[in-house]
């Protein structure tokens, strides 16, 4: 049987180009699902790169687009944080990663950089092979906020450090509405090994019922090789964003009899060692907490999660109280006029 070899070849040319090829959304805001948003008039779909780059745009996932396996989607717009480009997921919302989401893909266009992922509902769910990247090469700045919806799924999360050295990222956990659970996750670099050093950030807002733990099932690296590679960190910050209740905080929490490895570099600033002091203020006091990395979450004798353990609170006097407090001590320290 003799095959048609220009038919061939045009045939394997036309998929390599369709591989690489890549769609821009060049709406200011919209709907995903509006193919008007797009550079070509149609839709993404699954053979060409996607990519939300123009400055100040804000794309909308608001319906099921379905689930990427070869397309890579790219969030970023340039060194200018005010104008950086936006992912939302929003209520109704689904998308699948088996390829890779990056957030704050340096790569994404000459002019990449800085992008944001907000979650305020919906689903972004992973296969084993996909990967959330928020931080992609040198220079590259992502930010992934999430405050309802669930990112779930047997993929792997990327904050700060993948693709080249020198990226940054900031997952953003606000509340106790999200839901994170996900099979492994590195915190400062790409793997065990410390390849590719950045700075991840993990950033909790604790509310009047406390803050989403982020769980994962095998395993967690925190500023993997960090003692013998300074560009890597890890960073924790804890913010009270309401008056919390008197309980610990489970930050990270390992499901399945996996592994927490490394440390914290960081927390709010200060050394995240065991047994770093904590303080939280919200109003008009102090919430004083221990950091451990050893806590029994689930209290089935894994004692391998990570969370600040409450020590107690203290109240701040408001000024017009201290004022009167200095005067009335003045009044009874001051000497009595001599009898004559």
């Amino acid at each position: 049987m003799k095959l048609n070899v220009s038919v061939v070849l045009f045939v394997i040319t036309s998929i390599t180009l369709n591989a690489s090829a890549s769609i821009f959304f060049t709406g200011q805001t919209g709907s995903w699902s509006d193919p008007n948003m797009w550079d070509k008039g149609f839709l993404p779909d699954d053979t060409e790169a996607v990519k939300i780059v123009a400055p100040a745009s804000l794309c909308t996932i608001d319906s099921d687009i379905g689930i990427y396996s070869i397309a890579k989607i790219s969030v970023a717009s340039g060194p200018d944080s005010t104008a950086a480009a936006v992912l939302n997921l929003a209520e109704g919302g689904r998308i699948g990663i088996a390829s890779e989401l990056r957030i704050g893909d340096a790569s994404a266009t000459a002019n990449g950089d800085i992008g944001y992922f907000l979650q305020t509902g919906g689903r972004l769910y992973t296969t084993i092979n996909g990967k959330i990247i928020v931080g992609y090469k040198e220079n590259g700045i992502g930010n992934y906020t999430i405050s309802s919806g669930s990112l779930t799924g047997q993929g792997t999360l990327f904050v700060g450090g993948s693709g080249e050295d020198g990226a940054e990222g900031t997952l953003t956990v606000t509340g106790r509405d999200p839901l994170i659970a996900m099979r492994k996750m590195y915190v400062g670099a790409k793997n065990s090994q410390g390849q590719y050093p950045g700075i991840g950030t993990l950033a909790f807002e604790v509310g009047s019922q406390g803050v989403s733990p982020i769980k994962i099932a095998e395993s967690i690296y925190l500023d993997p090789d960090g003692s013998q590679n300074d560009a890597s960190v890890a960073n924790l910050v804890v913010t009270l964003t309401e008056k919390p209740i008197m309980q610990d905080i489970v930050l990270l929490e390992d499901t399945s009899g996996g592994n927490i490895y490394g440390r914290f570099s960081f927390v709010n600033g200060e050394q995240a060692a065991e047994g770093a002091s904590v303080v939280l203020n919200y109003e008009n006091a102090n919430y004083h907490y221990t950091l451990t990395y050893a806590y029994d979450a689930e209290e089935d004798g894994n004692a391998n999660d990570i969370a600040l353990i409450t020590k107690g609170v203290t109240l701040i006097p408001e000024p017009a109280t201290m004022i009167l407090m200095a005067i009335s001590s003045l009044l009874i320290t001051r000497k009595k006029p001599a009898k004559t």
